[in-house]
């Protein structure tokens, strides 16, 4: 087994050497045994261990399938144990597996279609097989990619490795080019007219021509660094993500077949898609919009626009739209009483005083958190799954009418008074910052979450919470806290109440013992004097400190306002 493992080594170095020294691996591969140097073969090297599996899906031409097989061990004869196990078919995706006895690894025979992803592939040697129609080389560490041999290609997948460089002008047929994911400067296309699907996101481009390729209907540039792009001679486009990119205008009037436009996080100050009869999803969020108008946009589902300077946005023309996103915007009213498919409204951080959902029954999701709401009527939304309603200026809630809510976030209004009891499937509650003098949630047995800090309760009563995993309850009036019953509690913040004493040591004592089920510790927040408050009600002794480090409890105490926490030690 020594003399394996050094052996294992040994060519493990001697092929990152060589590597390191620009000699590739595959470059002679035909050289070994006596092997016809013209014989179709695909060669590459990984980083995977000897004994380690390779994932990899072949096709062959049915003819050629008995002449394919792959080389394991690098000795270039093949093998009993070297056959393809299975081939691409209609009725099986081709899926296989193949354990590996060296590093540099050889497909020999005419295959077509060779995917090779996520196999920690360092180099790939396709130029003796120019049969070659459909390649997938994703998700490896290949530095460079040489495909001028194969003419042929069809489809070409090598997304997410670490190329610099591409060249495909040789790729006369090419279709389908996924190049995402890469440190590609530039990228040149002019040649490659038959495209009609490019995805070069994530990368550094920093200019793109893609006049030529007029056949393209799915354009994928996200992630970059251009500063213009010009679409006007794709006519058929359907798809143009072009987001994250530091464009300032984007002429999209020649592309009446858009069905999706994502153009969010670029320095746009206006957009027009009133030619745009047949977009369905429209994403623009985080740039410099003060207008939008999408009422020639009948057929839209989505629409997304946060973070922009929008004074008003009228949706009343948008009758299928589902889920809209206008946060981070000036919005002083929203009318969404024409768009009665909605499901999901995010409108959070913006200036509305009012806002009527009456009419919107089929939502799901509600954001509506950060205005200046004084009243919100959800009683028609039976539906709702995730409400957020938290710092506004609510002085009540009614949830009755909701009983398939499972989170309630309505933290930081005017609230005295929360009835839960018919939320049966409630899982996370934060009714923290308001003025809740009690809260019975007794009924919520599925509670796994419960932020209820900064009001005026006296009392907590958490043993029916059998699944409560977080609570914070600071900054209350409680004396006494039993979490006996809480076997799943990992996060307890109970700063700034009043617990001292017997109570203290009856709270430490009801703790739950034992790591989680991460094996981490849990975590007990107990006091925060502050300068305001310097003196801290509840009273936690070096002894308390070290019976709830012996229940594995890491003690802490915050040390400002952001509640970053430290290691407390008690008092004396």
């Amino acid at each position: 087994m020594k003399k394996r493992s050094i052996l294992i080594k040994f060519f493990t170095i001697l092929l990152m050497i060589l590597i390191s020294l620009g000699i590739s691996a595959c470059q002679n591969v035909q050289a070994v045994g006596t092997r016809d140097f013209n014989e179709p073969v695909i060669c590459f090297a990984t980083s995977k261990e000897i004994g380690s599996t390779l994932t990899l899906i072949i096709y062959a031409d049915t003819e050629n399938q008995t002449d394919v097989w792959i080389d394991l061990n690098n000795n270039g004869q093949r093998d009993k144990n070297e056959n393809i196990v299975k081939f691409l078919s209609s009725d099986d995706d081709g899926t296989a597996e193949y354990v590996i006895n060296a590093q540099i690894i050889s497909i020999y025979g005419k295959i077509t279609y060779l995917d090779c992803g996520n196999n920690q592939i360092t180099e790939l040697n396709v130029s003796k097989s120019p049969e070659l129609t459909n390649l997938y080389c994703y998700e490896n560490q290949l530095t460079k990619l040489d495909v001028s041999k194969n003419p042929n290609l069809i489809n070409l997948g090598c997304g997410t490795n670490q190329l610099t460089s591409l060249d495909i002008s040789n790729l006369k047929d090419l279709t389908d080019l996924r190049c995402y994911e890469n440190q590609l400067t530039k990228l040149d296309v002019s040649k490659n007219s038959n495209l009609t699907f490019l995805s070069c996101g994530t990368n550094q481009l920093t200019s793109l021509d893609i006049s030529n390729l007029k056949d393209l209907i799915d354009l994928r540039c996200y992630e970059n660094q251009l500063t213009k792009l010009d679409v006007s001679n794709i006519k058929n486009l359907e798809t143009l993500g072009c987001h994250e990119n530091q464009l300032t205008k984007l002429d999209i009037s020649k592309n009446p077949k858009l069905k999706t436009l994502s153009c969010g996080n670029n320095q746009l100050a206006s957009l027009d898609v009133s030619n745009l009869k047949n977009l369905e999803m429209l994403g623009c969020n985080e740039n410099q919009l003060g207008k939008l108008d999408v009422s020639n946009n009948k057929n839209l589902k989505t629409l997304e626009c946060n973070n922009n300077k929008l004074q008003k946005l009228d949706v009343s023309n948008n009758p299928y739209l589902t889920s809209l996103s206008c946060s981070y915007n000036p919005l002083n009213v929203l009318d969404i009483s024409k768009v009665t498919e909605l499901t999901e409204l995010y409108c959070y951080e913006n200036q509305l005083s009012d806002l009527d959902i009456s009419k919107n029954t089929k939502l799901t999701f509600l954001n509506c958190g950060n205005n200046q709401l004084t009243s919100l009527d959800i009683s028609n939304l039976f539906e709702l799954t995730e409400l957020y309603c938290y710092e506004n200026q609510l002085t009540k809630l009614d949830v009755a009418k909701n009983p398939n809510l499972t989170l309630l976030n309505c933290g930081n209004n005017q609230l005295k008074s929360l009835d839960v009891s018919s939320l049966k499937d409630l899982e996370t509650l934060g009714c923290y910052e308001n003025q809740l003098p009690k809260l019975d949630i007794s009924k919520n047995l599925k509670l796994k979450i419960l932020s209820c800090g900064t009001n005026q309760l006296a009392s907590l009563d958490v043993s029916s919470l059998k699944n409560l995993e977080i609570l914070a309850c600071h900054e209350n009036q409680l004396a006494k806290l039993d979490v006996s019953k809480c076997s799943k509690l990992q996060e307890l913040w109970c700063h700034q109440n009043k617990i001292k004493g017997k109570n203290m040591d009856a709270l430490i004592g009801s703790l739950t013992s034992g790591t989680t089920s991460e094996g981490k510790a849990r975590t007990l927040v107990v006091v925060y004097p502050t300068a305001e408050n310097p003196i801290e009600e509840n009273i936690c002794t070096k002894l308390n400190v070290d019976n709830a480090k012996a229940k594995d409890w890491d003690v802490k105490k915050i040390i400002n306002d952001k509640d970053e926490t430290e290691n407390y030690d008690g008092t004396k």
